[in-house]
């Protein structure tokens, strides 16, 4: 029986998803892209992903939640969003490029959705200390600033717009931090600050979601924290 590489792409996504967390893409083949997927948008309370019309295994992502690392053979691809009970949808051709890894965030309303991609580079983690980058993806009128507090010290990753994000920083793993979301204008706290202990050798996304005023709990505007791995 014949097989087609398209139709192999669901059986390949599925196989790699449970070797992708342990093993560097090097040791799968240089013609593999992998991808992350988030659900970062407003108010989409379920998400499922497809590629090539192949459920990959990201499916009923909640708000703020993120899939696994999944690999798909290098190309283009048809790629699909499906939204909440699956009325709507965004479909949109990608090009995965071999040995990528990228975290791909779904965002927006349900009635807007769109993708935000960012590469993430796991080759560039510190065996010795935590490394953490603060992406803003929430419907917040204006710029936030991060703020990122251990006993009298503080550090910022400032004045950050919707859909813009900073470089890595390091720091010193196992202890624990607060993290504080603030207006970048007025210095004014947004939401509640949250504490945080992160690990040697782990990089994370630390990203603001969510909309100013919202009644439902998942939609609240505040901060998410994800490990890049």
């Amino acid at each position: 029986m014949k097989i087609s590489k398209a139709s192999l792409l669901l059986l390949f996504t599925v196989f790699i998803a449970s070797l992708s967390s342990c093993k560097k893409s090097e040791d799968l083949g240089t013609d593999i892209s992998f991808i992350s997927i988030y659900n970062a948008t407003t108010n989409v309370s379920s998400l499922n992903f497809l590629v090539n019309s192949e459920a990959i295994g990201a499916s009923n992502l909640g708000i703020g939640q993120k899939s696994v690392y999944y690999g798909v053979y290098a190309g283009v691809w048809s790629t699909e969003a499906v939204l909440g009970s699956g009325t709507s949808s965004i479909k949109k051709d990608m090009t995965f490029v071999a040995g990528e890894r990228n975290s791909l965030f779904v965002i927006g309303r349900v009635d807007s959705v769109d993708y935000f991609i960012i590469a993430d580079d796991i080759n560039a983690k510190d065996p010795n200390r935590a490394k953490i980058k603060f992406l803003n993806l929430s419907a917040y009128p204006g710029p936030l600033t991060l703020e990122i507090q251990l006993l009298n010290n503080v550090f910022t990753f400032p004045n950050q717009a919707y859909k813009s994000f900073t470089d890595y920083q390091s720091l010193n793993a196992g202890t624990i931090y607060t993290l504080t979301l603030k207006d970048a204008a007025t210095n004014a706290t947004i939401g509640t600050p949250i504490t945080s202990e992160f690990r040697q050798g782990r990089m994370y996304t630390i990203w603001a979601k969510g909309t100013p005023n919202a009644t439902i709990e998942a939609q609240r505007l505040g901060l998410q924290i994800s490990e890049v791995n």
